[in-house]
């Protein structure tokens, strides 16, 4: 059945969704993998491509929700609705349930295949860059920016090539150079011990705001730094958890801008950490 219905979409005939229904767990494993080499395949119509991704989509729940991960979350329309979560979900479900809820978001249909064929699946990542504080708008996150430890663990602000990740908490510290900083940023920035308290200390970092982006698509806009400094119990310190985690997609530039409100106090240095849940090989 998996392959007639494969068949049909790269034909261009109309495919009753209701097909899948008749499928068995392994079969639509099979299926999701052959639709996800279909979207990838650029030799395919543009048709094609739009009903075997369509499908793909409609798919998801079925492998999801097959076994709700929450007793709370039984119901997938509660549980997914447009990415629009209830207050509070990301403080009550783990990071791979919560990327697992969200599948359909993930753009790369490779990305998407392995994760429904159990290829690919999840691990703890944390997105670490520091930056020297400046007036008007403090570029976090670079193209030019190569991965160097204790300056950034990002290479030309993007992912590994072939993963997506999912935020879930984001940490802003601050600190002062502690003694005559070397002017180059790399360097300088290692010797700095950032806080939560930095950022409290400086007024212009502390009443500025924020700019999160991923590639065009906009992720947190202009968000009070202030956020970070509220304590919330089931985080670290300084760590502010998302009401609606966000997604960052493959081959796609991350982008974080502070605005300070003013001029930051001589010195100061920045670090921002996007943690979450990134994809690897299984």
């Amino acid at each position: 059945m998996v392959n007639g219905i494969l068949n049909s979409i790269e034909n261009g005939e109309e495919v009753d969704f209701s097909a899948v229904n008749g499928l068995g767990d392994t079969e639509l494993v099979d299926l999701m993998e052959g639709l996800g080499l279909m979207v990838a395949n650029k030799s395919l119509p543009a048709n094609v491509k739009q009903q075997a991704g369509a499908f793909m989509n409609k798919a998801v729940p079925r492998i999801i929700y097959k076994k709700p991960a929450n007793p709370g979350y039984s119901d997938p329309n509660k549980r997914v609705a447009n990415s629009q979560h209830t207050k509070g979900e990301s403080k009550e479900l783990s990071g791979k349930a919560l990327f697992e809820a969200r599948i359909d978001q993930i753009e790369d249909p490779r990305i998407k295949a392995s994760l429904l064929a159990k290829t690919t699946t999840f691990m703890d990542h944390e997105i670490v860059v520091c930056k020297k504080a400046v007036a008007g708008i403090t570029e976090m996150i670079k193209a030019g920016d190569a991965r160097d430890v204790g300056y950034t663990n990002i290479n030309k602000a993007q992912l590994p090539s072939g993963t997506a990740m999912l935020v879930t908490a984001i940490s802003v510290e601050a600190g002062v150079h502690p003694g005559t900083p070397t002017g180059v940023e790399a360097t300088d920035c290692k010797v700095v011990k950032y806080t939560q308290a930095g950022v409290l200390a400086d007024a212009a970092i502390v009443n500025g705001e924020y700019d999160f982006k991923n590639g065009q698509k906009v992720l947190g806009d202009d968000v009070p730094v202030a956020i970070f400094t509220n304590p919330e119990l089931d985080v670290p310190v300084g760590f502010h958890r998302l009401e609606v985690p966000k997604i960052l997609q493959n081959a796609t530039d991350i982008i974080f801008d502070i605005k300070p409100a003013g001029t930051p106090a001589t010195n100061t240095y920045l670090k921002v950490r996007l943690r979450g849940v990134i994809t690897v090989k299984a």
